[in-house]
């Protein structure tokens, strides 16, 4: 999978650049990319004198999910502490190899990664059986509730509409309203809350449906 990286630097250090990269899957955006795009903003200063927390703070606003990365001639402590201070999420000195940015910029997308992953409660769905596990607790559903949930474990993590649910659980058979779609994912939050200490699994996306985090499904 190719990472979008913006470099804010001189062209012929993005060139530099660019062909080291691509063999560590690591894409450079020739212009500023889209929020989800853009994963890393690699600021390169040249300038003798240049601060870099101008532009830390710039790019953390722009990009408030994004890593960043200074590099910089600049060996003036306070300029380090600004940086990080500020948001960057590594600062280096140059003179710094290509070979060792790139490996930096894989281990900070690997932390990112491993920082965003929550492993989710074991499932056991048996709905010829009518038997459901969450997280080893037994689980007493409705039929609507089981379809639900089996519709919304299969969808691995992607947002479910509104309009699937009714095809899926109703099998489009009654006109379900949004208000009857909420009562039955707020009673199936309920009881999955009630057997995992109160977590929040089942989450809303405003306009667009539902999605449910992390699971382990096993069906029979």
């Amino acid at each position: 999978m190719r990472r979008g990286i913006y470099v804010d630097g001189q062209a012929n250090t993005y060139k530099r650049l660019r062909e080291q990269f691509k063999v560590h899957s690591l894409h450079l955006l020739k212009e500023r990319g889209s929020e989800s795009r853009t994963e890393v903003v690699f600021i390169i200063i040249d300038s003798q004198g240049t601060t870099s927390a101008p532009l830390v703070i710039r790019y953390r606003r722009a990009y408030p999910h994004a890593s960043i990365v200074v590099l910089t001639n600049s060996r003036d402590e306070q300029d380090l502490v600004n940086a990080l201070a500020f948001g960057a999420d590594d600062y280096q000195v140059k003179p710094c190899s290509e070979r060792e940015l790139a490996t930096r910029i894989r281990i900070i997308l690997k932390r990112k990664e491993e920082a965003h992953h929550v492993p989710g409660p074991y499932i056991h769905l048996d709905m010829e059986a009518r038997s459901f596990e969450w997280g080893g607790y037994s689980l007493q559903l409705t039929r609507i509730e089981s379809k639900l949930l089996e519709l919304l474990v299969k969808s691995q993590k992607k947002i479910t509409s509104r309009e699937q649910i009714i095809h899926s659980v109703w099998d489009n058979r009654i006109q379900a309203t949004s208000k009857v779609i909420d009562v039955h994912i707020c009673n199936l939050r309920k009881k999955l809350g009630e057997a995992s200490n109160g977590q929040l699994w089942i989450k809303t996306v405003t306009n667009k449906g539902f999605y449910l985090s992390g699971s382990d499904m096993k069906g029979d």
